[in-house]
């Protein structure tokens, strides 16, 4: 599921980044079963191009100290969450959590 590295194709920047974009803003939104769907479009759209995660080192540690700090539980369910809402930050100017307080 994690796959994010250009291989032999030659792709301009602008569309390897339209392409993270198009990843990272709507994969958080789909639910488990949908994903497959979504990946198979999107191999559809751009044959031959694997597209892997960005590894965020900096954010994950931060993540990972602060589950420390507030008796958190580091499960890779919720860093995966975390990790699509920050990517999805990235690219957008604004979004909206909805549901109860933790």
């Amino acid at each position: 599921m994690n796959r994010l590295t250009v291989n032999s194709h030659n792709l301009a920047g602008g569309t390897l980044q339209m392409l993270r974009s198009i990843v990272d803003v709507n994969l958080p939104k789909f639910l488990a079963h949908d994903v497959p769907l979504f990946h198979g479009i999107i191999n559809d759209l751009f044959p031959g191009v694997n597209v892997s995660r960005v590894r965020h080192t900096e954010f994950l540690e931060a993540v990972e100290n602060i589950c420390r700090q507030n008796n958190l539980q580091n499960v890779p369910f919720f860093i995966e969450k975390l990790t699509q809402m920050y990517e999805m930050m990235l690219v957008r100017h604004g979004s909206v959590s909805c549901g109860g307080r933790i």
